[in-house]
């Protein structure tokens, strides 16, 4: 299994759906795709949220990765916000404290 995505963009709010491993396998053809999508969001671009309900593996990578799409996110001034993680990926957060690290949607 790899990883899948859709992006949506409406009234300044930039949604992506990520389906399957999170995983350092994953992580580099994605973060080319996430930051070229929230680049042609710009100017209108306020807030960015990453639906994870369908995520079924997160390593480190993947972790730095949403670290780094809510830097950039920050720097165009843009809101971040993770929604709906699985019951396995916000089990992982609690436990290595990453929570407090992102806005958290259930």
């Amino acid at each position: 299994m790899t990883v899948d995505s859709k992006t949506e963009f409406a009234d300044g709010v930039a949604t992506i759906v990520i389906d399957g491993l999170l995983n350092m396998y994953s992580v580099k053809n994605l973060k080319n795709e996430l930051l070229d999508f929230l680049t042609g969001c710009l100017p209108d671009l306020q807030k960015v949220q990453i639906d994870l309900q369908a995520v079924a593996e997160l390593d480190s990578s993947g972790i730095a990765l949403l670290a780094h799409v809510q830097k950039k996110a920050n720097e165009m001034g843009a809101e971040f916000f993770i929604l709906r993680p699985s019951a396995k990926i916000r089990k992982l957060f609690d436990l290595g404290f990453i929570d407090a690290m992102f806005k958290i949607v259930d």
